[in-house]
């Protein structure tokens, strides 16, 4: 700045030129802006932010980093991020789709890709080491001060002086068997030394952090849990004129019972599909039962359950997250009956929504849900269907009130999250 303004004093004084000096005058306010730009951003503090969950589809945990980091690196914040996709960038990716009217090519081309390497054993294997080998390599300004593992392992070659870990769940550790092998070896081979390098845990419910200081070495001091959250300008109640246009837009059935989540063992899909079988015709002759999913693993058995359905399930993928709120207002009830959760999005955004909501009775659920839900045993599929038909069958007023469940998903915002985010980030400076 001040070698600027001593250059356009000498260059006006030489000329003589009175009109000079004045554009010199108009020009210095914006000198120093410019200059105290450049002194914030080189003030900032760099944060490395592994970026490969935001590959699609996007899962909970993708959803979750792509919110957080949309908060936490704000402009006027302390930290700026270097995401490591493969490659490097301090771009945040939205790669998922956007809808009818504009869907997103990249997106799409990187999900092809994604489905092929998760088809086969050995093309997983590879690209996890591809992955691992390209973030060893040297890069010029990869001098970041916190590094952020968002999903469970912690990537061996991505280096800073500080590291935080987000455990969103042990389900690796404590059911491997709801697992694909590959997943099980990255797992094991980096899962513990992650947790050792790490300075500060992160997890999205206290019943997590229980299990965390449980089932792991680590100190309590350095295990924290910030709840997920909700963009309640997104989940919402809706309008009944736009909701009319959905349903028709989307071709949706005048009554349906809605679940959100991937098609794989954990969301114990396969029992909530014999319990919707079981159910007399009476009940499911008027509605369907609608599986909103992305990919999945081991769900030959899920499938079959599926096709058995004659036409009473039906499964819609790729749905994007701008259209879920449509999905979750129509619904006549939202159903999730996991064996096991670290926070269970999915039931707070439908509770946001205004719809009743029916869970499994596990520790994380009651956690977060509270007394706004109806809960359910989750390994018994008769229990499932006399509570599906007790709630579809009653008299009107007799399930929970959406006012509850608006309250109850107030408690949860990615605001609030990145705050605690940050928090946590600021005290390792």
């Amino acid at each position: 700045m001040v070698v600027f303004d001593d250059h356009v004093r000498r260059l006006c004084s030489s000329a003589g030129n009175q009109r000079a000096l004045g554009i010199h005058a108009a020009v210095q306010p914006v000198a120093k802006r410019f200059g105290r730009l450049g002194r914030e951003m080189s003030s900032k503090y760099k944060c490395l932010v592994n970026g490969l969950p935001l590959m699609p589809p996007l899962s909970g945990v993708g959803r979750m980093v792509f919110e957080l980091c949309r908060r936490v690196f704000h402009p006027d914040g302390a930290w700026t991020p270097l995401y490591y996709y493969g490659y490097y960038s301090r771009n945040l990716l939205n790669l998922e789709p956007q809808g009818e009217a504009g869907k997103n090519c990249k997106g799409r081309i990187m999900k092809s890709t994604i489905d092929l390497l998760r088809s086969n054993y050995a093309l997983k294997r590879a690209a996890r080491m591809a992955v691992n080998a390209l973030a060893a390599l040297p890069r010029r300004g990869n001098d970041a001060l916190l590094y952020w593992e968002p999903n469970h392992v912690m990537l061996e070659a991505l280096e800073a002086k500080h590291n935080v870990l987000t455990i969103h769940d042990l389900s690796c550790l404590l059911h491997p068997r709801w697992h694909p092998r590959e997943r099980l070896d990255f797992f094991n081979a980096h899962f513990l030394k992650g947790v050792k390098k790490a300075d500060v845990i992160v997890t999205v419910s206290d019943v997590i952090r229980c299990e965390i200081l449980e089932s792991l070495p680590v100190c309590e001091d350095r295990v924290f849990y910030v709840h997920n959250g909700v963009d309640h300008e997104i989940f919402r109640p809706l309008p009944e004129y736009d909701l009319a246009n959905f349903r028709a837009r989307a071709n949706l059935p005048e009554r349906y019972v809605l679940c959100v989540g991937s098609l794989e063992p954990r969301k114990n899909l396969t029992a909530l599909l014999n319990a919707w079988l079981s159910l007399p015709e009476c009940v499911i002759n008027e509605r369907k039962l609608l599986l909103i999913s992305n990919a999945g693993w081991e769900n030959e058995e899920i499938m079959r359950k599926i096709n058995k359905g004659k036409g009473s399930v039906l499964l819609r993928t790729d749905v994007p997250t701008s259209e879920l709120p449509y999905y979750y207002n129509l619904a006549e009830l939202f159903v999730y009956v996991s064996l096991y959760e670290g926070f269970g999005l999915p039931p707070v955004e439908a509770m946001a929504c205004g719809a009743p909501v029916l869970a499994s009775d596990i520790q994380a659920h009651r956690e977060v849900l509270g007394d706004a839900a109806w809960y359910v045993e989750p390994n018994s599929a008769t229990k499932i269907a006399e509570c599906l038909e007790a709630m579809l069958t009653a008299a009107p007023g007799k399930e929970r009130p959406a006012r509850k469940c608006l309250e109850r998903a107030s408690l949860y915002s990615w605001d609030m999250a990145a705050r605690e985010y940050r928090s946590v980030m600021g005290k390792l400076l």
